[in-house]
């Protein structure tokens, strides 16, 4: 067993990135397949394993050890979820129940408050629905097209979304809503929601540490001050309206190095906000460690157990 081979050492946390869990058929999910990190049997299988060799932690708990008020376990290990689906709630929660694991889940506010369907799985569905053809797609990316195979409209679904976290702000939101006007969800599909405030509650209390992920998942970078200040404050303040418990983790939206910059830290930090993560693969030495700036190792729908184990056990190899 590679547990045996390597223990983390003292003052080393381990942050796993997940989005959904998910069964993986396609009459259950018609949206962004890349946001399935696992499906509920791997899920299962993959917090079996954390529990026999490695202590649970939340984002409370780094804190608190960055503030050299407390510490951390020799092998302490946070699983976190972004976005917030309904699946959090309906698929991964009963297996951390099950398996004394616990999690921190990174909300955006709006969708819960106003229901609707994140644009990256409704950009997703668009491209396995809607004939390539009839897209405007931009000419980055037109040539991929030409493969009309389901592997080739993946691929497709894939470059679009990575070329659209890319935009900034406002052009990514004008080609979203034109999208969305040629090609309106049609009311028999039904894509993978937000989590519902009760949903939220029940996660809270059942230990579930929630965080923000801000308002409406912009790129906090790409906006003004005031606006990154709003995404900020307001999410924080709603989280904390609805489960009464503080709200002292962020985990910024697209999570990689230009997601996020010193202005976004600065106002966070105002904001109230004690530690923040990004997207970014590593392992966090507490010692050494920025803590508006943690690394996640990400957890995809094609992780094999083999690679789980060696993914959790020798983190520094995979950056």
């Amino acid at each position: 067993m590679l547990g045996a081979l390597r223990q983390l050492g003292g003052g080393k946390v381990l942050l796993l990135g997940y989005h959904r869990v998910l069964p993986t058929q396609t009459d259950r999910h018609a949206g962004d397949v890349e946001l399935i990190s696992a499906t509920p049997e791997e899920f299962e299988w993959q917090m079996r394993y954390l529990s026999s060799h490695f202590e649970p932690v939340s984002f409370a708990q780094i804190a608190e050890a960055l503030d050299g008020r407390g510490k951390l376990p020799k092998r302490a290990v946070a699983v976190t979820f972004d976005d917030g689906f309904y699946d959090v709630h309906a698929y991964a929660l009963p297996i951390l129940k099950r398996t004394g694991m616990t999690a921190t889940v990174f909300v955006a506010t709006d969708y819960v408050d106003n229901g609707g369907v994140f644009w990256f799985d409704y950009i997703a569905w668009v491209l396995r629905n809607v004939p390539s053809a009839s897209l405007a797609l931009p000419e980055e990316i037109r040539t991929l097209a030409d493969d009309k195979s389901e592997a080739g409209k993946q691929r497709v679904s894939v470059a679009l979304l990575r070329l659209l976290k890319r935009y900034d702000e406002q052009s990514r939101s004008a080609y979203v809503a034109r999208i969305r006007a040629e090609f309106p969800l049609p009311a028999d599909v039904s894509l993978g929601r937000a989590l519902t405030w009760d949903e939220i509650r029940e996660l809270s209390v059942a230990g579930v540490e929630l965080g923000s992920h801000t308002v409406t998942h912009r790129s906090l970078a790409m906006l003004s001050r005031s606006e990154m200040q709003h995404e900020l404050n307001y999410s924080r303040q709603r989280l904390e309206q609805e489960t009464g418990k503080p709200i002292v983790s962020l985990a910024y939206p697209f999570g990689g190095p230009t997601a996020f910059n010193d202005t976004v830290v600065e106002v966070a930090r105002n904001a109230g906000y004690r530690i923040a993560t990004s997207y970014m693969p590593g392992i966090n030495t507490l010692g050494a460690a920025d803590r508006f700036a943690l690394l996640r190792q990400h957890v995809e729908r094609n992780t094999s157990r083999s690679y789980f184990e060696a993914l959790v056990n020798l983190p520094e190899v995979f950056r």
